[in-house]
């Protein structure tokens, strides 16, 4: 479990109903009523028919699935192009992301997150050799730190004897909680402990909020700042000055208010570690919505990659799709849009089906002995070998010890990137550091406010033109009305005149 320092800590309390394996009388499903997961999913590799869904927990959640989502998380559920492991017990734990088809008029909870964990047993009575099972716990918030914790436990228990009477206690305990709310410290009773978790939303820096809040003068010597920082020119007027930000403006309101959740859930620099100096130009596809495929050894890895990915242009939402763990057995494989999406793979026959994306980000399984090289022309070529050809390339073929591939760390892009930035103040690790993790804490808290500050440099124009735009209307601009106060032509003679 995280430190007392991350988002989610625990703490031993007086039991309270811990989960227990022993019951042996069934009990009637108990639906979770203050919506912290949806249900549980308890999932199987069967010999003849492939990946299954044993049972949802709660009954009733099968209802609310077809055939096809039921299909997609099954498939979801286990790992995808792996070879046979050495190892008794093999542990896998991940996220995935799937469309809510039964709720779509809400835009917010369109998708669910599902976390897994995936369990591979010696097993010599079975035709396999092994025992190939998931638990998934589905629901609608990004609470990555709080799921990951739950889901590992809850199966540390379920798998001891597959009792459902474990998810059964779960659910008893859970609807004990209060409601879920944005930017609250919870304590929650679990397991005989208290989990301590605050429920994330996106804090700017003390510096952003100086810079929309302070006077002209202020505002002046702090936008300077960001812009050094980020390596962006800006124009200034002809007595040396930046123009000056209303101290409230409805763009800043809707930015600082958003409830962005993934950025305080992950650590950029435990995952982009190798790929430090290519983050800006990553930061840029992103931005402009270009499709990007990460590859990585562990669906564990490959997850929390994409979900830093989508956070890295923080404050602004990310409007795309996006997947951290994705199959070819997905229902939706073949009709993937070609931009405004980012997928996580740890199948290497994606490199060759999606040929016609530009950009692709191998995560190696350890660290390099050098730094990976950015590779701007060979792709075409890259994408032109056989199957065979492309796999020995980009792998260093199956791990005889683990149900993975081992990737060569590579960043692949047919695009320039336009912003040069560096990142400044990193503390160097070694892997015998001994305070490896606090130095790991420091690193992603300085790389989170960097790409903040590029974020803001790159909003500044907008800023300034709803600055000029909306805020000089003296009345209250709801949101429903900007589109029509706001006109693309307007902006961008705006922006040729002040910026260009």
């Amino acid at each position: 479990m995280s430190t007392p320092s991350s988002p989610c800590s625990t703490s031993p309390v007086t039991p309270c109903s811990p989960i227990s394996s022993n019951n042996s009388s069934f009990l009637e499903d108990v639906e979770c009523i203050n919506n912290w997961i949806d249900c549980f999913a308890i999932c199987s590799f069967d010999i003849e028919l492939g990946q299954k869904i044993d049972f949802f927990y709660p009954s009733t959640y099968s209802e609310r699935v077809d055939k096809i989502q039921q299909s997609n998380i099954a498939y979801l559920a286990f790992p995808d192009g792996g070879t046979q492991p050495t190892k008794n017990i093999t542990n896998f734990n991940y996220a995935f992301r799937l469309k809510d088809e039964h709720n779509v008029a809400a835009s917010e909870n369109e998708f669910v997150f599902g976390h897994v964990v995936y369990r591979q047993k010696k097993d010599s009575s079975v035709h396999r050799g092994y025992v190939m099972k998931s638990l998934v716990l589905l629901t609608r918030h990004p609470y990555i730190k709080l799921h990951r914790y739950l889901v590992q436990r809850i199966s540390d228990a379920y798998f001891i004897e597959e009792n459902i009477n474990v998810l059964h206690d779960v659910m008893t305990q859970i609807n004990k909680w209060p409601y879920p709310k944005t930017d609250f410290q919870f304590a929650l009773p679990f397991q005989g402990h208290r989990v301590s978790y605050r429920t994330p939303s996106y804090t700017p820096h003390p510096s952003i909020v100086r810079f929309l809040n302070s006077t002209p003068e202020a505002a002046n010597s702090i936008k300077t700042n960001i812009y050094k920082k980020s390596k962006v020119d800006i124009k200034k007027d002809v007595n040396g000055r930046v123009s000056s930000v209303a101290p409230v403006t409805p763009l800043k309101e809707r930015l600082l208010g958003r409830k962005y959740v993934l950025q305080h859930e992950l650590n950029f620099y435990r995952h982009f570690k190798s790929h430090l100096s290519h983050l800006h130009h990553m930061w840029e596809l992103v931005l402009s919505g270009e499709p990007i495929l990460v590859l990585s050894p562990t669906a564990g890895e490959c997850s929390s990659a994409v979900m830093a990915l989508v956070s890295l242009i923080a404050p602004i939402p990310y409007k795309g799709d996006y997947r951290p763990y994705f199959t070819v057995h997905n229902s939706e494989f073949r009709s993937l849009p070609n931009s405004n999406i980012i997928i996580g793979v740890t199948n290497p026959f994606f490199v060759k089906a999606l040929q016609s994306w530009d950009n692709v980000l191998a995560l190696g399984k350890s660290k390099p002995k050098k730094s990976p090289q950015l590779l701007s022309n060979p792709l075409e070529n890259l994408l032109a070998l056989s199957p065979s050809k492309l796999q020995q390339a980009l792998t260093s073929g199956p791990s005889r010890e683990s149900l993975t591939w081992e990737f060569k760390e590579c960043f692949i892009t047919k695009s320039k990137t336009i912003v040069k930035g560096t990142l400044e103040g990193l503390v160097d690790l070694n892997d015998d550091d001994k305070n490896r993790e606090g130095a790991e804490t420091l690193n992603n808290d300085q790389i989170k406010r960097h790409f903040e500050e590029l974020t803001e440099s790159f909003l500044l124009p907008l800023h300034m033109c709803f600055d000029s735009l909306v805020c000089s209307l003296k009345t209250f601009i709801v949101r429903s009305e900007h589109e029509k106060v706001f006109k693309k032509e307007r902006f961008y003679e705006y922006s040729k005149k002040k910026w260009l």
